[in-house]
């Protein structure tokens, strides 16, 4: 059951990842990425730069074996199209929550590849990591609301991907 506190859906979960993708088109594109192993557990993070959302969605990508190789060279090819260099880590060492979610999640933005490439080009996109006790995390109060629809919420200029753990 889910409770609504602080016009948020909440669980029983120690850690929340909301997913921000904007639905502005980004402007300009970088030259380079650099992928890099981090742990996204409940610490509270915002992701803000492209990099850090990049490396994001490597660890997604890395947490299920399923998707490792096959979902990297995904994305090597979306980044090659155009023309934005890359540099993955050797070896992964890092770690994010919600594994479950994970695939879902990976599945769904290379579907949608409007909505890969605003999640990681455009400068609003944003991810936000932390714990549900942490009553100041609240993506929620940041954006207007314009639909809900069980997990995932669209606000007038932002998709919404919610992950609990």
């Amino acid at each position: 059951m889910r409770v609504v506190r602080y016009h948020a859906f909440e669980t029983n979960s120690s850690s929340v990842h909301s997913l921000c993708i904007s639905k502005e088109e980004p402007k300009r594109y970088p030259n380079k990425i650099k992928f890099e192993s981090g742990i996204f557990d409940q610490r509270r993070m915002d992701l803000k730069t492209t990099d850090l959302r990049a490396s994001y969605l490597y660890e997604m990508i890395c947490s299920e074996e399923a998707l490792d190789s096959t979902y990297t060279n995904k994305l090597k090819s979306f980044l090659d199209k155009k023309g934005i260099k890359y540099k993955f880590p050797k070896e992964n060492k890092g770690y994010i929550g919600h594994s479950p979610d994970n695939e879902d999640i990976v599945k769904r933005l290379f579907e949608n590849t409007d909505l890969l490439n605003n999640y990681l080009f455009s400068e609003r996109s944003f991810v936000q990591v932390g714990s549900d006790s942490d009553e100041e995390y609240m993506v929620y109060e940041l954006l207007p609301e314009k639909n809900q629809n069980n997990d995932d919420i669209e606000y007038a200029d932002y998709f919404v991907i919610n992950r609990w753990n």
